[in-house]
């Protein structure tokens, strides 16, 4: 309850961050987590690097959904929405097709540092809102979310598209110039995870999106399987694959 309470102080009704409320234990906590992350930048696809550089993401300050925004709308039309916590999958595929992406206000506590049960603004806006500044990637995330509207009454597919979402845009990797670097906000913000997508205790796949939607995924471990990418442009790509597919696959049921 507490820190639900907490989280209220970080956000309005309208999705406004109410940013003077944030505290000095907020910061070194923020500060903290950067500066971690920081060793671990060789490692992080050069797109990223980028994007967040001109999202202004690399300074040790709290960051601002104003100023975010007003980077984001200018670059792809797109911005972020301040919510409390993980919204649900209906609600998540709205915003998406309102290109804005919904994005947790309050920061992890001290002693979360290492485990965090649900993503925080950390997560969230240091590991998804840097590419929303790519085209290719922020046209991925609108056309997923239109697929997941266009299907929404068959939960079977509704379950495949968030697999999609799972492997790409929170664990997703990329061949970058012949190196393997990460692009997922998932293993952006975790130096475990990171370490683990990059060791040889997990798989790397070559992303296949029609064998990505046959893969169950777990929240409470480190990934046993990572996809990896080409491009951004492949990723956008691929969405018409699956739009066929799942075409098809409602064809055949409203036969039946």
């Amino acid at each position: 309850m507490l820190k639900k309470m907490k989280r209220k102080l970080k956000t309005l009704n309208n999705g406004h961050q109410i940013f003077e409320n944030y505290t000095q234990d907020d910061l070194w906590v923020w500060t903290k987590l950067l500066k971690n992350q920081k060793p671990n930048f060789q490692y992080f696809s050069e797109e990223y690097l980028d994007c967040m550089h001109k999202i202004g993401l690399h300074k040790v300050e709290i960051p601002n959904f104003e100023e975010i925004n007003s980077r984001l709308h200018a670059a792809n039309g797109w911005g972020i929405f301040g919510v409390m916590e993980i919204v649900e999958i209906e609600d998540f595929l709205n915003f998406m097709n309102k290109k804005r992406f919904p994005a947790t206000t309050w920061v992890r506590g001290k002693e979360e540092m290492e485990y965090l049960e649900e993503p925080d603004m950390f997560h969230d806006v240091f590991g998804h809102t840097p590419l929303l500044m790519n085209r290719d990637y922020a046209n991925f995330l609108y056309e997923l979310g239109m697929i997941g509207l266009r299907f929404k009454e068959h939960p079977e597919i509704t379950k495949m598209v968030q697999r999609v979402y799972w492997f790409t845009v929170e664990f997703g990797l990329i061949n970058e110039k012949g190196n393997l670097k990460a692009y997922g906000a998932g293993v952006i913000s975790s130096e475990g995870e990171l370490l683990n997508s990059l060791s040889s205790r997990s798989e790397k796949r070559t992303y296949d999106v029609l064998e990505v939607i046959k893969n169950d995924f777990r929240t409470d471990i480190f990934q046993s399987k990572y996809y990896v990418i080409e491009s951004f442009e492949d990723l956008y790509n691929s969405l018409e694959t699956l739009r066929n597919f799942f075409e098809e696959e409602t064809l055949t049921l409203s036969a039946i």
